[in-house]
């Protein structure tokens, strides 16, 4: 059998997301108890194994040599997590509602994820063919004369710095308050292999809505993690554990530890000499487009991880309360957002520690304005030979 397209994957991904919400027939319901869970239960492992083959297709594309690709993937992964979360959350709901998830309510779930149009647009767009960094951004025109392109430059990258390591920031204090308002505690550990542990801790003698939950979770937590690429996830689990566990206590901390990971005034002060010092006919306008498109496109990675947070909030009450899983399944989500946050922050501005490893999916900021500044250098000195 051929390995499937991403198009064939997330159709057959949607198609049994849709079979799921349908009401189980009457005949099934006339024969029986049994019979009704048995059509429900094999609409779940549809689902499941849908959820599963999209995340295989997904993940090899992170595993590419394309960094534009593998930021596409990783996103639509992180896009397709979300999902998984909210359907987790109907499928508890439903246990409490007569018709199950017919009757589902469209201001929060799979339906209220799905109706969001960045959600739907990443999960919409073509893997091949399709770019990241051909985000629309609305602006006005950029300035002609050389001195006020240098001033422009210079707003704009101070602008995208500040942005993706402040939504970074914001990011990494949710997920510390989240964790917090779920009840747990600081010295909360994770599972080895939580993803592969979670089910193995789900007793025998919870509902059926429960278990088809808990294995709904355990698919979004492998999309998370599979967005980081399998060479890095354990060492990136590790560090981003240990900040998690180091603001727990004063998000205050967040903006001197991640000014610190990132070496952000070096890397500041290195780009506005670079900017002071270039050429009048350095490419200044392209360079700040290069910034604009780097901050709108990690905007784009905020809301999508806002978005598992918020699944992750709807079924907080369900999850800590279905021990022991069910707490190690959102320390293992709210560690994974931290994770990609400040990673994925890096990895855009193209902080010096980030440069070489980690998820290298960009071009950052400082390589795309060091190299336009450059290329003026470069077409002088072949006009002059």
């Amino acid at each position: 059998m051929a390995a499937q397209t991403y198009e064939q994957a997330l159709a057959e991904y949607e198609a049994s997301r849709t079979e799921l919400y349908k009401p189980i027939g009457a005949e099934a319901i006339e024969r029986g108890a049994a019979l009704h869970t048995v059509a429900a239960s094999e609409r779940v492992d549809n689902l499941v194994k849908s959820s599963r083959d999209l995340n295989d297709v997904l993940s090899e594309a992170v595993e590419t040599g394309d960094r534009d690709l593998r930021d596409l993937a990783s996103l639509k992964l992180l896009a397709a997590a979300a999902v998984d979360l909210a359907v987790a959350n109907d499928l508890f709901e439903a246990s409490e509602r007569p018709m199950g998830l017919a009757t589902m309510e469209p201001e929060r779930g799979a339906s209220a994820i799905l109706a969001d149009p960045t959600i739907r647009s990443i999960l919409d767009a073509p893997l091949q063919g399709s770019e990241m960094r051909k985000v629309q951004i609305e602006r006005g025109a950029l300035p002609t004369d050389p001195n006020e392109a240098r001033s422009a430059l210079q707003d704009e990258v101070n602008s995208s710095l500040t942005g993706i390591v402040s939504a970074a920031g914001d990011l990494s204090v949710s997920s510390m308050t989240g964790a917090v308002n779920f009840g747990l505690g600081s010295a909360q550990t994770l599972a080895s292999g939580a993803v592969s542990e979670v089910l193995r801790h789900v007793p025998d003698a919870v509902s059926f809505a429960l278990r088809a939950a808990a294995r709904v979770v355990v698919e979004a937590i492998r999309k998370l993690w599979a967005a980081f690429g399998k060479d890095v996830q354990g060492k990136i689990e590790e560090q981003a554990d240990g900040w998690l566990k180091k603001i727990w206590n004063n998000g205050a901390l967040v903006t001197g530890l991640l000014t610190e990971l990132y070496n952000l005034d070096a890397l500041t002060n290195e780009l506005t000499q670079a900017i002071a010092n270039a050429s009048r006919q350095s490419n200044f306008n392209d360079a700040n487009r290069a910034c604009s498109e780097l901050e709108a496109r990690y905007t784009k990675i905020k809301s999508v991880l806002d978005w598992i947070l918020r699944g992750l909030g709807w079924l907080k009450g369900p999850l800590m309360g279905a021990i022991p899983w069910g707490p190690v399944a959102a320390y293992a989500i709210f560690v994974g957002i931290v994770g990609y946050a400040v990673y994925s922050a890096g990895d855009y501005i193209d902080a010096a520690r980030f440069r070489s490893e980690w998820l290298d999916h960009v071009v950052g900021v400082r390589t795309v304005v060091l190299s336009n500044l450059a290329q003026a250098v470069i077409d002088a000195a072949r006009a002059s030979s």
